[in-house]
């Protein structure tokens, strides 16, 4: 979790309520990193309006939302969870189970409907979120061990103390020092000195959980061995305090590990630190170590300090991050060429300007054999502007979804262009014998389907599981006709 000491990665403020509901605010959260402390406050303030404005359109929600950008939904799921929303939790975008957004929980009751939507939590993020709470009947002290863990995790030297001094049926041990490093937990660690022997990395958890006075205590208490992977992962994590830091009070310095990962990251101000302070390290540090280049700020900077170095680039990321910027900057300073596979990788990471772009000024257009179900469900926008070009793609979309497993494009298809789902999508998904889609599609509200037909179509076919589905429900369908 984010430490409160640290700018370079900022707590998530408890967002104020009010404001008029905008979706492009969420949506601009997605470059959260390039937001000042005021807008990031502003941001938060809307996202609970912002979700029951989506929320108030009905069948839209899911499809809507689940276009938003990862980061964007996780701070929403947040959101949620800080403000024990009240409303359909499976309206929301997926979320793994061990998601650290779940530690996020304000209530007991919330914890349940948690679990009632379907996500499995796993009993060590309910310790966590116990302990975090102070919620004493739910700790397990069936599991001393793993409940010490979670006290470590969350600094909770009143659980730790209960178990290892008072009850004295847990010890402390090296795995709780490494936990407590890792969360950034000072109180914790100043608690355990002297009860067990330390990992000798803990210099290396620490810089990586950001938080300075945890750094600065295990250098002033001489604990640990400082190498210079211990920047290494400072700069991996993003912390230019520690950074900078450990160069004002430290010898190691860094690898050339330290320069791969800003460049990676598109830490310029990293980057450029670095090498100011370890000229002779930057020396030794060869092109091909530079990794790929996610920002723009990285490609510009190698084109002014290397400008030999033709850096490979991932383009979804930059796609995802700049759009058509993205595009531009690489015709006009780099080789690359204009291909299908650019138009392509623009769809799949849901760049819908890029997208815009590429078909209307450029005139591309892409093959349907070249798109997998599989990796368009969070392709929506994206997909929204090939269809405005060439409608064709309505009916291409449908057949591909048909042979998929993807009930969440289904639905988007369905409530953006409800002609698109029909007996025809039916029939081949009962063709090649796909239940999952033939259940799923029978479901929607608002279309008539001719399930004697599918069911001729999924016999001709020897589609078995669909014929016992189809067959099922015709039966079911007689018997209550009967009954009328």
């Amino acid at each position: 979790m984010p430490r409160a000491n640290d700018r370079d990665n900022p707590v998530v403020p408890h967002p104020r309520p009010g404001g008029r509901p905008s979706a492009s605010l969420l949506r601009g959260a997605s470059h959260w990193d390039r937001l000042t402390d005021e807008l990031r406050d502003l941001v938060l303030s809307f996202v609970a309006p912002t979700l029951m404005w989506f929320l108030s359109r009905g069948s839209l929600v899911r499809a809507e939302i689940n276009s938003l950008h990862r980061e964007t939904c996780g701070r929403l799921w947040v959101e949620v969870l800080e403000c024990d929303w009240q409303g359909d939790l499976r309206l929301l975008p997926p979320i793994e189970r061990t998601s650290p957004c779940l530690l996020c929980v304000a209530s007991r009751a919330m914890l349940e409907r948690i679990r009632a939507s379907g996500i499995d939590v796993p009993a060590e993020t309910a310790q966590r979120i116990a302990v975090r709470r102070g919620w004493t009947e739910m700790l397990n002290a069936k599991h001393p061990e793993s409940l010490a863990e979670a006290a470590a995790l969350e600094g909770a030297v009143h659980v730790l103390k209960d178990l290892v001094d008072v009850r004295q049926v847990a010890a402390v041990t090296p795995w709780h020092v490494e936990c407590a490093a890792e969360a950034g937990q000072l109180g914790a660690l100043k608690w355990m000195r002297g009860r067990t022997e330390w990992p000798p990395w803990i210099a290396d958890a620490a810089a990586r959980s950001g938080n300075l006075d945890l750094v600065a205590w295990l250098h002033n208490a001489s604990i640990g061995v400082w190498t210079s992977r211990t920047m290494d992962f400072a700069v991996k994590t993003g912390h230019a305090r520690i950074v900078k830091w450990l160069a004002a009070n430290r010898r190691e310095g860094c690898s050339t590990a330290a320069f791969k990962h800003a460049f990676s990251a598109g830490r310029i101000d990293l980057l450029t630190f670095l090498c100011a302070r370890y000229p002779a390290v930057y020396a030794e540090t060869g092109d091909d170590a530079f990794g790929f280049a996610a920002h723009l700020s990285s490609l510009e900077w190698a084109r002014n300090y290397r400008p030999h170095m033709t850096p490979e680039t991932d383009l979804p990321t930059l796609l995802g991050a700049h759009g058509v910027a993205a595009l531009v900057w690489l015709l006009e300073n780099t080789d690359m060429h204009l291909t299908p596979d650019v138009l392509r990788q623009a769809i799949v990471c849901n760049a819908a300007g890029a997208v815009e772009w590429l078909v209307a000024k450029k005139g591309m257009s892409i093959a349907a054999n070249a798109l997998q179900v599989e990796s368009l469900e969070r392709s929506t926008d994206a997909l929204a502007v090939l269809i405005r070009h060439d409608r064709r793609w309505v009916a291409i979309l449908a057949a591909k979804v048909a042979a998929s497993r993807s009930t969440t494009l289904a639905e988007w298809l369905h409530v953006r262009f409800p002609d698109s789902i029909s007996q025809g999508p039916l029939d081949a998904a009962a063709r090649c014998d796909n239940a999952v889609m033939v259940e799923f599609l029978l479901g929607l509200d608002g279309v008539v389907w001719d399930v004697e037909r599918a069911l001729d179509v999924a016999k001709q076919a020897r589609a078995r599981d669909v014929v016992g589905l189809l067959s099922a429900r015709i039966s079911k369908g007689r018997r209550r006709r009967g009954k009328n």
